[in-house]
This record gives C-alpha cells, sequence and structure tokens, in this order.
C-alpha cells in the first residue's frame, strides 16, 4: 500500500540511537501493537487503541524510524490517517532505557527527573509523586 514505511530490520541509525533516550518514555507509554493518533479517526469510530504524541514530535519519531507507519486509512468522509506501531527493537531499546532511568532514580520512587526547590530540597519531577529529597541524598 501506498505511504508504508518499512523501518523494521531491527538495526537502529547512529542518529535513532541517539534520539531515543529523548523519546523512550513516549516510546513505551505507546499502546503495543498497532494504533493511531489522530482524533477525529477515532471519532469516526478506529477501533484501534488512541495514543497522543504531538505532531512534531511524532513527525520526528517516524524520520527516525523509531515508529513506523503500517498503513494509511480513510475514514468514510474521506479524512486520510496512518495507522502506527512501534517495531519490537525499538519498544525493547526504550523499555531498557526507561527502566535503567527509574533504577537510578536519586528520589527512589522509581519515577525519573529530579526537579530542584530551590531551598536545598528536590521533588520528584512527576507531578503525581510528593517525594521529596534532600541535596545530600541526590548527591550520594
Amino acid at each position: 500500500m501506498s505511504g508504508v514505511e518499512r523501518h523494521d530490520s531491527g538495526a537502529l541509525t547512529q542518529l535513532a540511537v541517539q534520539a531515543l533516550p529523548s523519546y523512550a518514555r513516549t516510546i513505551v507509554e505507546a499502546p503495543e501493537g498497532e494504533f493511531i493518533v489522530d482524533s477525529v479517526a477515532r471519532r469516526r469510530g478506529e477501533s484501534l487503541p488512541h495514543h497522543t504524541i504531538h505532531s512534531p514530535t511524532l513527525r520526528r519519531l517516524r524520520e527516525l524510524g523509531l515508529v513506523v507507519t503500517v498503513e494509511r486509512r480513510r475514514t468514510a468522509n474521506h479524512h486520510w490517517y496512518r495507522v502506527l506501531r512501534v517495531p519490537p527493537h525499538v519498544r525493547a531499546r526504550a523499555k531498557e532505557i526507561v527502566d535503567d532511568r527509574r533504577r537510578r532514580s536519586k528520589c527512589g520512587c522509581g519515577h525519573t527527573g529530579i526537579r530542584n526547590l530551590g531551598d536545598g530540597q528536590y521533588t520528584c519531577c512527576n507531578d503525581d509523586c510528593d517525594v521529596r529529597v534532600s541535596r545530600e541524598e541526590v548527591e550520594r
């Protein structure tokens, strides 16, 4: 089918390898198998899982082969959308990156990243988490 992209060889370009840590969480959060990001298609009855990825991010993920187009489909009113998926080798590598970040979490909560509160205290970057740690704990 036209518009189909193929990046399934299992090999990532050097550029994709370098960019993957920046997008690892987005990739891991994407549904397993095929999914869509198009809200019009979802409203028109597409039954595949929907995942929100901002357009510039999605465009970059597709350029790098970190997300691939399985096919292009059309709604009854001729609105085109893409059916996407994350190749298994990409998902596996992204999961390794996210898991490694969680293991090395300075907050001990398993989330990644900390925010400096400016008073010698740090907090988890996950807005749903209220874990706080001191500068001494972060520097260990």
